[in-house]
């Protein structure tokens, strides 16, 4: 298993000194970059040995995808995925709570339709750039849709397109208190992040229960893909050092 941490391009050096094998960056800020500033990230990224090969936050809160112009979305989802294989990253984690919320009464079924219509424009434009999309089930504080692994694997199915996965939250199922068990729905995991229940910290204590349930489930399907800190700290690297022993340690 390969271990990145998510931030901005801020804990690039750190990330790359802890022994970080990637960096997670947000899509939809590299996407509002103008161009002078993101090529000055692509030059950052040429003077590092570890890449962006990760992204998450597929859209920016400002668009609400029951209200989005659709030339609007097209027309940011071709910037953001181009941008995305310029630098080097090839899966996007499709979260972005705010901008999937259902409006206040409308059913659910027609939601879910429209909701899918947008994941599988996403998928289009994605698949054109070689990049996969991996669905985040997010706890009800952030979104009101699509919480567990369970009915992300459904929400998948129904979308139906080869390069759409799921994804695996240790916070977010802990948050939902999910069985850790419904991992083995998804199949074959896209992409996993790990962050504790409590204050969504990094994961410090190689004994936590949810930590070792977590990793054991990932061990128990044979997930070979990645894990990412996605999780709050006063200091990244002092905590960032101490997860990714942990990691490797429970991991190994």
């Amino acid at each position: 298993m390969r271990f990145g941490l998510c931030g901005k391009s801020d804990i690039w050096d750190l990330a790359e000194q802890l022994g970080f094998d990637y960096i997670e960056l947000p899509l939809n800020w590299v996407a509002s970059m103008d161009e002078p500033s993101f090529q000055t990230l692509l030059e950052e990224s040429g003077r590092h040995r570890i890449k962006s090969e990760r992204m998450n936050l597929l859209y920016p809160k400002t668009m609400q995808l029951f209200a989005v112009d659709g030339n609007e979305e097209q027309a940011y989802l071709e910037k953001a995925f181009k941008r995305m294989r310029l630098l080097g990253s090839s899966l996007v984690v499709f979260g972005s709570g705010k901008s999937r919320n259902i409006p206040a009464g409308m059913p659910l079924r027609q939601a879910l339709e429209v909701l899918a219509a947008h994941t599988r424009l996403a998928c289009g434009i994605a698949q054109d750039y070689g990049v996969r999309i991996a669905l985040e089930p997010l706890n009800r504080g952030e979104t009101n849709v699509l919480h567990t692994v369970t009915e992300a694997t459904y929400f998948a199915a129904l979308v139906d397109r080869p390069n759409l996965g799921v994804l695996a939250d240790m916070f977010h199922m802990a948050k939902e208190q999910e069985d850790w068990d419904d991992i083995s729905l998804a199949g074959v995991l896209a992409h996993a992040h790990i962050a504790v229940r409590n204050g969504r910290g990094y994961p410090l204590d190689a004994a936590d229960p949810d930590t070792l349930a977590f990793c054991a489930q990932l061990k128990a399907i044979g997930y070979q893909g990645d894990l990412s800190i996605e999780g709050k700290t006063d200091d990244v690297g002092r905590d960032g050092k101490a997860a990714l022993a942990v990691l490797r340690q429970i991991n190994g």
